[in-house]
C-alpha cells in the first residue's frame, strides 16, 4: 500500500531521488505505445513531508542518450512529469532541499538571472554565475554547468 510506504519513508527520514528524464525515457519502452511511465509519486511524497530531490544520473549514455546535466531543465521536467506546481518546491528539489539561504549558510550557489523563480523556469537563461564560499568562481557561463 503506497500510503503506508510513504509514511514509513517520512518517519525514517529517507530522501527519495526522482530521475524524471531517465525514467520517462526508459519506462515501458518496449510497448507499441508507452502506457506506463514510472516515476516516483513526488507530489504525494512532498505532501507527506518526505524529502524529494530531482536529479539526472544519465546524460548522453546508453540509458538516456540526450541531456545536458542542466538541473533547471531536470527540475522543469520533474515538475511537468509529477504535477508539482510550486516552482519553489522544484528549486528545493535540485538544491539539497534549500530554496533560499540565511546568514551563516555556505555561499556555494549558482546565480541565474530572472525576475522571479517562475521566469527562470520559463526562460532557463544560459547566463549563470557560480559562487563558491561566497566568491565568484566562474562568470557568465554560455551553457549550463554540467
Amino acid at each position: 500500500d503506497r500510503a503506508r510506504v510513504i509514511d514509513k519513508l517520512g518517519r525514517a527520514g529517507i530522501t527519495v531521488i526522482a530521475l524524471p528524464r531517465t525514467n520517462l525515457y526508459l519506462q515501458d519502452r518496449d510497448s507499441s505505445f508507452p502506457l506506463l511511465r514510472g516515476i516516483a509519486p513526488v507530489k504525494e511524497l512532498l505532501e507527506a513531508g518526505v524529502a524529494v530531490r530531482f536529479a539526472s544520473d544519465n546524460v548522453r549514455d546508453a540509458f538516456y542518450p540526450f541531456g545536458d546535466a542542466d538541473l533547471l531543465g531536470v527540475a522543469l521536467d520533474g515538475m511537468l512529469a509529477t504535477h508539482v506546481d510550486d516552482a519553489v518546491q522544484a528549486v528545493a528539489a535540485i538544491c539539497d532541499g534549500r530554496s533560499g539561504f540565511s546568514v551563516g549558510d555556505s555561499a556555494d550557489l549558482v546565480v541565474v538571472p530572472g525576475a522571479d523563480v517562475d521566469t527562470v523556469f520559463a526562460e532557463r537563461p544560459a547566463q549563470r554565475w557560480i559562487m563558491q564560499a561566497g566568491a565568484l568562481a566562474r562568470a557568465g557561463l554560455a551553457e549550463p554547468a554540467g
